[in-house]
């Protein structure tokens, strides 16, 4: 990325059930130049002996909780409504459009009574709300029978802050269900080609919405994996031509980010293979045919940062 920056990690909790999530303290200072700090993570975390669901997220929640945007679109052949939505509840209990044939609501923001309405209203399992809660959770996917549920990890830029986000996906046969823990434009590719007249999704299901959501958010590290090439370019002339301390620390956080990266795309990568491998009726065949190129580019990605850690290693030993 870029040559070195002010990226400073700020105050993170804990979370000591994940290794992404304490790794990512650091992930950036080598990442682009100007980024401020990381956006912390809300306030909460896993606990011993709490009970399993929300409950404890609406006991700490502070009067309406976490403000959250609400957006809904819905979608089949020759038409498309996009709305945001202020009245969940009325708005859940209002008749769909006979000639809706995909749904797609998208929450930006953490706020446990609203995703208390929502598992009421969809009836998903009380352990899939809590994973949505719980911004520390590892990419996976888990078959409910009549719905998947699939964590998803995502890095952006958002008012020159770099922040590393869950996005957590419910898919259903008609329904696309995404949460993300603050509002964001990398999904906007996606809404885009939506608005299209011609788009092949006029005429899918809720599962190649499914897919280029989950292909959208792997393709946003192709210009990061960029950047940290050009980083690895200047590094490289700065040691052969006048190697200075500052030059071999900006290289060991590198390789530490490299190495953050690699844990966070290695599980996403086993997730796509395993949608493509999966024998659940909520994809269908065509679809998995994407979803393999969208596991392509996982081992590309992969490729390319672990080619960049080896060379990161090959320029630290320079300095031996």
């Amino acid at each position: 990325m870029a040559d070195k920056s002010s990226f400073d990690s700020g105050s993170l909790p804990d979370a000591s059930s994940s290794h992404v999530a304490r790794a990512i303290r650091g992930l950036g200072k080598t990442l682009v130049e100007n980024a401020n700090d990381c956006v912390p993570f809300p306030k909460f975390r896993q606990q011993r002996g709490l009970r399993p669901g929300i409950e404890h997220f609406l006991e700490i929640e502070e009067g309406e909780g976490t403000p959250v945007k609400i957006t809904c679109i819905d979608y089949g052949p020759g038409t498309l409504n996009r709305m945001a939505i202020h009245d969940l509840v009325e708005y859940l209990k209002a008749p769909r459009p006979k000639n809706i044939h995909v749904r797609w609501i998208n929450i930006d923001g953490l706020n446990a009574h609203v995703v208390q309405k929502i598992q009421a209203h969809f009836d998903f399992h009380l352990l899939a709300a809590e994973d949505v809660m719980n911004p520390y959770e590892r990419t996976k996917s888990q078959d409910y029978g009549n719905y998947l549920f699939m964590v998803f990890r995502q890095i952006m830029m958002c008012q020159k802050k770099w922040i590393n986000e869950q996005v957590s996906i419910f898919l259903f046969d008609d329904t696309l269900l995404t949460f993300q823990e603050v509002e964001g434009d990398l999904l906007e590719p996606v809404r885009d080609r939506l608005e299209r007249d011609n788009s092949r999704f006029r005429n899918g299901k809720a599962d190649y919405l499914m897919y280029a959501i989950l292909d959208c958010i792997m393709d946003s590290y192709f210009p990061i994996c960029e950047k940290y090439g050009q980083s690895l370019d200047t590094l490289e002339r700065s040691i052969t031509r006048n190697p200075k301390s500052s030059t071999r620390q900006h290289l060991f956080e590198m390789k530490r980010d490299l190495g953050v990266l690699r844990r966070q795309v290695t599980p996403m990568r086993d997730l796509l293979l395993a949608l493509k491998q999966s024998q659940t009726p909520l994809i269908d065949d065509s679809v998995k045919l994407f979803l393999g190129d969208a596991y392509e580019h996982s081992v590309q990605i992969l490729d390319v940062i672990e080619a960049y850690h080896d060379t990161s290693e090959a320029l630290t030993d320079l300095f031996a």
